[in-house]
């Protein structure tokens, strides 16, 4: 039993039988458990039961798609990790969805070998960073990565989860100056020439909340770099 909870685990959520039935063949094979959702709807009710190690939803789903699956998670301060796995192209549909917090963008058709591989390389990573420090201490901030926490001086900061891994990546080391690509590719895992600003919009965001419990100047610019945390 306690083998099986420890197992990776992907909620895969789409209304294509065949592919869901053929991706649990392939990551059966990789020593990862399979749950299936052929709605947003659905796939939501399962999260609130379990805490898969990854979700694959496809963007076009009966009833709610994939987007307003991504803002009801966000909404709900869920931090599944999604990887988006559709037919839609666009460019803009791209960049929503890493701002509404995919890690991953897939184009169908994909191969389901190729698809399998990526989800265990991810798992594989999950597991390499569940054995570093689950807890950062930096001046007031304090970081309980298990329990996805932050506080300061005992005050929890309420943030959502790009948030949280913003002021992870920052703590890694106070008073390094860590540059916009490095963030983006670090919490959001894309290509900075993709997108810039999503880094200085979450800051913003970010130093708002610090500022609310007396940590205004924790996180600080530096001019055409990037940020740090800066403690006295």
């Amino acid at each position: 039993m306690c083998d099986d909870a420890r197992m990776p685990s992907v909620l895969i959520v789409d209304d294509d039988r065949a592919l869901r039935k053929l991706m649990r063949a392939y990551l059966g094979q990789e020593s990862i458990s399979v749950i299936e959702a052929e709605s947003g709807e659905e796939a939501l009710a399962l999260i609130d039961k379990i805490a898969p190690t990854l979700m694959l939803l496809d963007l076009r789903l009966p009833g709610i798609d994939g987007f307003d699956v991504l803002r009801r998670l966000e909404a709900a301060g869920q931090t599944v990790p999604v990887i988006l796995v559709t037919s839609v192209e666009d460019e803009l549909d791209q960049l929503v969805g890493y701002r509404l917090g995919a890690v991953d963008y897939v184009i169908k058709p994909v191969s389901p070998k190729v698809l399998a591989a990526k989800v265990k390389s991810f798992s594989a990573n999950v597991e390499a960073r569940a054995t570093g420090p689950q807890r950062t201490v930096c001046g007031p901030l304090l970081i309980d990565h298990d329990a996805h926490r932050a506080l300061i001086d005992d005050v929890e900061v309420p943030l959502t989860r790009r948030e949280f891994g913003l002021l992870a990546a920052l703590a890694q080391h106070p008073g390094w100056t860590y540059p916009r690509d490095h963030l983006l590719l670090e919490v959001w895992g894309i290509d900075a020439r993709i997108e810039t600003r999503l880094v200085d919009q979450h800051i913003a965001n970010l130093r708002r909340k610090l500022a609310a419990v007396g940590a205004e100047n924790l996180v600080q610019t530096v001019r055409g770099i990037g940020y740090r945390i800066e403690v006295s």
